[in-house]
């Protein structure tokens, strides 16, 4: 699904590092330098009452958790009009051994602890949103980054099966 709607700072950047996707190519991914600050958003539709998944294709610059904030890997998320939560990505990159995109489920972290299972979303029939809104600042040259969303019924599919970012 294309981006619906971007706000700066957030911007959009080509990526020629990564295979091509049928009409995605060069691929696109959108970051922000700014904490707090720039938005993109995603919509889809469903027929019926649904319960999903949801995966983020990201990079993750620094995998794992760094202290003091010097490692943006976060967003806050508003699933059409749920309370807004943060999804800390690095929490499900810490056997990444090197930088790279991949795919994250998108879930909510609770107080300071990194989630441990996977997150549904029920869903009813209709038009939804998937607003993500940058949560860090650049650092050391990193910056939060995030190229597509796989939303699927659950259990999904493996989102590697859909498209690899490694290949």
């Amino acid at each position: 699904m294309d981006a619906v709607d971007i706000q700066a700072p957030m911007e959009l950047f080509e990526l020629d590092m990564l295979p091509s996707c049928g009409q995605y190519d060069p691929i696109r991914y959108a970051s922000s330098k700014v904490a707090e600050a720039g938005t993109i958003v995603w919509s889809f539709q469903t027929t019926a009452p649904v319960a999903v998944e949801i995966f983020g294709l990201v990079r993750d610059q620094a995998p794992g958790i760094a202290a003091g904030g010097l490692d943006p890997d976060s967003f806050r998320v508003t699933i059409d009009d749920d309370p807004e939560f943060t999804w800390v990505y690095g929490c499900d990159t810490v056997a990444w051994s090197k930088p790279r995109w991949g795919w994250i489920p998108v879930r909510r972290v609770v107080g300071d602890a990194c989630p441990a299972t996977l997150v549904t979303y029920d869903l009813e029939p209709g038009d939804h949103t998937i607003r993500l809104l940058n949560r860090e600042p650049e650092a050391f040259g990193r910056t939060a980054a995030i190229a597509a969303l796989y939303v699927a019924v659950t259990p999904a599919p493996d989102p590697y099966t859909v498209y690899d970012p490694g290949s």
